[in-house]
């Protein structure tokens, strides 16, 4: 009677990893059917990677690393991005195990290491991590955009964080901040005496086997561009990696963000107390280096990461053992969307894929679009014109803009999530971006 029951057990089994394996064929047919449209279409190039216990099960990459007129160099599971803000939860992790050291605390104040920068007196360890300082951002705030794209001496950045005005006072508000973490990574180099690559490279990279992981150094560069897209590929002239140190600099690949991700959620790293301030509370989006990742009523715990040309995610979903990571290199189609999609390959049973079949206008078509629009529901005006078989927008004072379609009267432009349905007979036009609809009115015709 024994030897029946193991056997039915190990039946039982043998089913069960059975219907695994078809389910995860059909997860992988899935995903390697979004990123074939995805790939066929130029909607984005990167590396895209999901994780079920902490081992990849999938990775597929897209596009290119390099381009030039007579050299293209593919993007494959070993290539290194730029991973963006990403690098804040590397930088807060370091700086928890300092605290774990005893060698900092949450209560230390700013003006310990840098008392010159206005309100260090009132802003602490835990200020900063939390993004509760107010500081002048050196990254958004500044106007030229430009600025930190060329190699900056350090004095000049802090002095832009120094002079500049606070957003608000020091734990009153909360408001994203580099600066903060630019202080942060600053502050590891100040208490460890050493660089903070060699901090990043002993403290995590050593201790996880991340062989595909560093802060850059004058002498050391990721091997992928970043590009956008306008009827090609086209080179972006991206932040410069030693100016955003700790905040956005850091090059990895999605399978080493896995295992960073995991080792730290499996205290690896940090202490379980530390983590649990990471994380935050229930009631905080954003923790101390680490984000909840919303997707439905599931939770997931990771961050999100974008330069000016480069954007990536990590997150893991405990509960369901499942973690997603992705960088890219360049965009036409969405990265949240593609998030959403992933997600969605593996969580929802109704998932299907994005269309990106352009709808075909002639000349004459979009005539009936064109015009000068007014609204009186915002100040902005709009002039749409046309060029050939392609519709452009303008709004006053702005550049022009692509508008491509693949439903009939319906428009988009991916880039600012902006969407335009006209009603040529009526002559109106129907705008809508970030969760607002605006009606506009035709008021003059191009000529």
């Amino acid at each position: 009677m024994v030897f029946f029951n193991k056997v039915i057990i190990c039946n039982a089994l043998c089913f069960l990893i059975f219907l695994q394996l078809k389910a995860q064929n059909l997860i992988t047919k899935k995903l390697d059917s979004l990123f074939d449209k995805i790939d066929t279409n130029n909607q984005a190039m990167g590396t895209f990677s999901v994780a079920k216990n902490g081992e990849v099960l999938y990775s597929r990459s897209v596009g290119y690393s390099f381009i030039s007129e007579d050299k293209k160099l593919k993007n494959d599971s070993n290539t290194q991005y730029q991973i963006g803000s990403i690098s804040k939860t590397f930088t807060a992790t370091i700086i928890f195990q300092l605290i774990d050291e005893h060698k900092l605390t949450l209560e230390t104040k700013l003006a310990q290491f840098f008392p010159k920068i206005p309100g260090a007196e009132h802003i602490t360890i835990g200020t900063l991590l939390s993004h509760r300082s107010g500081l002048f951002d050196f990254v958004n705030d500044i106007s030229d955009k430009k600025f930190l794209t060329k190699p900056q001496k350090q004095s000049k950045i802090l002095s832009f964080i120094q002079y500049g005005q606070l957003h608000f006072k020091p734990n009153t508000e909360q408001l994203y901040s580099n600066s903060g973490y630019l202080l942060l990574a600053l502050i590891i180099e100040k208490i460890t005496k050493s660089k903070y690559s060699t901090q990043l490279q002993e403290r995590i990279c050593e201790r996880l086997n991340l062989n595909r992981t560093f802060s850059p150094t004058k002498g050391k560069k990721g091997d992928s561009k970043s590009y956008y897209y306008k009827d090609k590929w086209n080179l972006i002239t991206d932040l410069y990696p030693t100016n955003i140190t700790g905040v956005g600099d850091i090059m990895s690949t999605p399978s080493d963000l896995i295992c960073f991700i995991e080792g730290l959620l499996n205290n690896k790293l940090v202490s379980n107390e530390s983590l649990k301030i990471m994380k935050g509370s229930d009631e905080d989006f954003i923790g101390m280096g680490l984000r909840k990742i919303p997707f439905g009523k599931k939770i997931g715990y990771g961050h999100g990461g974008d330069t000016y040309g480069t954007h990536s995610l990590v997150a893991s979903f405990e509960k369901d053992s499942l973690t997603i990571a992705f960088c890219d290199n360049g965009e036409n189609y969405p990265h949240n969307d593609i998030a959403i999609d992933m997600l969605g390959i593996y969580f929802e049973k109704g998932y299907q894929l994005p269309e990106f079949d352009f709808y075909t206008y002639g000349v004459k078509d979009l005539e009936q679009y064109s015009g000068r629009y007014t609204s009186k529901e915002t100040p902005l005006e709009l002039t749409i014109s046309q060029q050939a078989n392609k519709l452009i927008a303008q709004a006053t004072g702005q550049s022009s803009f692509p508008l491509k379609s693949n439903i009939k009267d319906k428009f988009y432009f991916r880039e600012a999530k902006l969407e335009m349905e006209f009603n040529p007979e009526k002559a109106t036009m129907s705008l809508k971006q970030h969760g607002n609809t605006y009606l506009f009115y035709k008021v003059e015709k191009n000529k």
